[in-house]
């Protein structure tokens, strides 16, 4: 039977859209490539080991209980023929078409920036940046090297994940890595402060408590161009040689 409505997206939004269609006894189809909702949140928790990934992960088909789902990857909308052209070949009708498939990362047109970043959008996002982080520290150790993360982008992704970063290092570094002589965290920042769209308050606390914390950070730093370990920033300084820059988030 033809669903009233198909909802694109088993994130926040689609959520929320399914609730209130639940509310009004509205039929509904949920579909999504993953059969889980994510907690974007608290990915940086994943990445920096702090949290496993099903605590961040829960079941789609349990929270849709007034409802269906399909786990299915939407390739296409016809939106005069009123389907969605599905992974194989398959087209799902609807009637109503909600759309809710978030964000995914941009370049911002910086050379280098999808070839040797690691983003944070995902679980496979913050899972690579926890092996990449692992074996990078392998690789420190058994050169007996200091050590370095750059996180880029001053919001509250960047933020939270040069904390923990940093936090990991203070607590794990000299009980498992003995051989790594210092470890630190660098974020870099294009705007005059952190948070930006917070109020300028919880900015300078948040600029003392990672300071506090060991992490550098640089306001103003404005990346120019991301290259294999580390990256110029307009200006001509480059910083890096010692890991992967880590894409925080705006």
């Amino acid at each position: 039977m033809e669903p009233e409505v198909v909802v694109v997206g088993g994130g926040f939004a689609g959520l929320a859209a399914s609730r209130v269609l639940a509310r009004f006894g509205i039929p509904y189809l949920l579909v999504d490539a993953r059969n889980h909702h994510l907690f974007q949140p608290l990915l940086y928790q994943v990445a920096t080991g702090f949290l496993e990934a099903p605590a961040v992960a829960h079941p789609l088909r349990s929270l849709v209980k007034a409802g269906r789902f399909l786990l299915a990857q939407v390739e296409a909308v016809d939106l005069r023929g009123r389907y969605l052209l599905l992974a194989g070949g398959e087209r799902l009708p609807y009637r109503y078409l909600i759309v809710a498939t978030g964000s995914r990362p941009h370049s911002l047109g910086i050379p280098g920036v999808t070839a040797y970043t690691y983003p944070l959008k995902t679980l496979e996002d913050a899972l690579r940046i926890r092996y990449t982080l692992l074996y990078r520290l392998e690789e420190a150790a058994s050169r007996r090297v200091p050590f370095q993360v750059l996180v880029v982008g001053g919001g509250p992704t960047g933020v939270e994940l040069a904390g923990a970063m940093a936090e990991f290092f203070c607590h794990v570094l000299p009980r498992d890595y003995p051989e790594v002589p210092k470890a630190q965290v660098v974020l870099l920042e294009a705007g005059e402060q952190l948070l930006s769209s917070f109020n300028p308050a919880l900015s300078c606390y948040a600029l003392r408590t990672l300071e506090r914390l060991g992490v550098e950070v640089r306001l103003e730093a404005k990346v120019a161009e991301v290259f294999p370990r580390g990256v110029h920033l307009q200006g001509g300084a480059r910083l890096g040689g010692g890991s992967d820059p880590v894409g925080g988030g705006g």
